[in-house]
């Protein structure tokens, strides 16, 4: 019980930091070096953990990824990407708060560190008008980036749980589709559905010139110009439909240049007879577009990017989420919490619930419970000699408190991003958090306790 009051004591102090203004990364820093210091680590150790992250190949590839994606969303940004893109969605979803939802879910296609701030400034770009807030912003930006989590074989979580659990790739992705509609459903009716009458009407109050694509948009995107003739002939809705589909997938040509990419090379990655350090194909990915669209924009300047406070801004906080997790794999914290609540003190359906949530809550990253608490629950008496279905459903349902867990965590990447460009903050998006977390985990609970433990 000692290491779960240090970890929460530690939590405590990164959300006071937070509230009292500090920057997320700081706020992490400081309570990573206080849990180093509660684990009665000494100063000269705590500095190694910390340089560790500099010398590590894995942890470096991370950093690496997270500085290409803020080069990558500075080139969408000269070569007015984020704007067709929005006009292409706005065409395609005529209520275009649900390309809100879309956009984010794109993104999360694409299993890379810090994903949430791709999709964030085309969240931006879409409620220009700022009828929403930017903590339902930040939150929507937030949620919906993760949905695929579940099913999506593209994501190391995925396959490996797959393999823990011996079941083939293709069965455990069909089954994990239902909890990512489930994902999706409670996302569009906590966070869409009751914003979707205002944000209509303001569209419509809207002046002419806000309310439609300037000159400047209509002449880089040919979505407007090429549905307007189409109107004008009387072209069928589903021709008009075709035109904006086409040219949607134009605008997030390099997003699709992308998730192509990045899935070819994980097959032949695979293929290979020796192991690749984990991001190294999303690394590959990101510069083969980055270097297309730099051919593209020839006045772009790689070096003014990497100069840029925002770009400092932006590695800052990863290093210090990466010097955390450091530390706890340092002290073997998530092994001796796991300990503690795989004993007699707890019930085994009890431990199927826990162990994983609080793995995912301290770690961060679907790996942190996956890694630690699934082998463990994985192993209690519950899954042994059961039918096929139920052995799926109980894994499934470890697996969402684990990522329920991930999901809360204060030093979740992704969370931190999404707080930090919409300038929130942490403990006012929990407010809105939690509740999606709640019914989505009673939802899971119920299905299974309708199975039977």
């Amino acid at each position: 019980m000692e290491y779960l009051i240090k970890i929460c004591t530690v939590f405590v102090i990164i959300f006071i930091l937070n509230r009292l203004k500090f920057d997320i990364g700081l706020a992490i820093l400081i309570g990573a070096t206080t849990l180093g210091f509660l684990m009665h680590l000494s100063f000269l150790k705590i500095v190694t953990v910390f340089l560790t992250i500099f010398t590590n190949s894995s942890y470096l590839l991370i950093l690496t990824s997270v500085g290409f994606i803020v080069i990558f969303i500075n080139l969408l940004e000269k070569g007015e990407y984020l704007e067709q893109i929005v006009i292409a969605l706005t065409e395609v979803f005529p209520n275009s708060i649900t390309s809100m939802a879309v956009l984010p879910a794109l993104i999360g296609l694409l299993p890379m560190p810090g994903g949430a701030l791709v999709s964030a400034p085309i969240v931006e770009e879409i409620d220009k008008r700022n009828v929403l807030t930017p903590i339902k912003k930040s939150l929507i930006n937030y949620w919906f980036r993760h949905i695929w989590e579940y099913c999506w074989p593209l994501y190391p979580g995925v396959l490996l749980v797959a393999s823990f659990l011996n079941l083939p790739l293709w069965l455990f992705s069909l089954a994990g589709i239902p909890f990512t509609l489930l994902d999706y459903l409670i996302g569009y009716l906590c966070l869409i559905l009751p914003e979707r009458e205002r944000f209509l009407s303001s569209k419509h109050k809207a002046p002419a010139s806000t309310a439609l694509p300037s000159p400047n948009r209509v002449k880089m995107s040919k979505i407007y110009l090429l549905t307007s003739f189409a109107k004008k002939d009387n072209i069928s809705a589903k021709c008009i439909f075709n035109i904006n589909l086409s040219n949607l997938f134009k605008a997030l040509a390099p997003v699709i240049i992308i998730i192509l990419v990045f899935s070819l090379l994980e097959v032949v990655f695979f293929l290979l007879p020796f192991p690749l350090p984990r991001y190294t194909s999303i690394n590959i990915a990101l510069i083969s577009v980055i270097i297309w669209l730099i051919r593209k924009n020839k006045n772009f300047k790689v070096l003014d990017v990497i100069k840029s406070r925002v770009f400092w801004k932006t590695i800052f906080p990863v290093v210090s989420i990466l010097y955390f997790e450091e530390l706890i794999i340092s002290t073997n914290l998530i092994y001796s919490i796991n300990s503690l609540l795989s004993s007699n003190l707890f019930s085994v359906s009890l431990g199927m619930f826990l162990l994983p949530f609080i793995a995912g809550w301290i770690t961060g990253i679907s790996l942190g419970f996956i890694g630690t608490a699934l082998p463990v629950v994985f192993a209690m008496p519950v899954f042994h000699n059961i039918p096929l279905f139920k052995f799926i459903i109980f894994a499934f349902t470890s697996y969402c408190f684990g990522f329920m867990g991930v999901m809360l965590s204060p030093v979740h990447l992704c969370l931190m991003f999404s707080c930090e460009y919409f300038k929130v903050n942490l403990s006012k998006v929990y407010l809105l958090l939690l509740p999606l977390v709640f019914f989505f985990l009673i939802i899971v609970f119920i299905i299974f306790s309708l199975t039977g433990v």
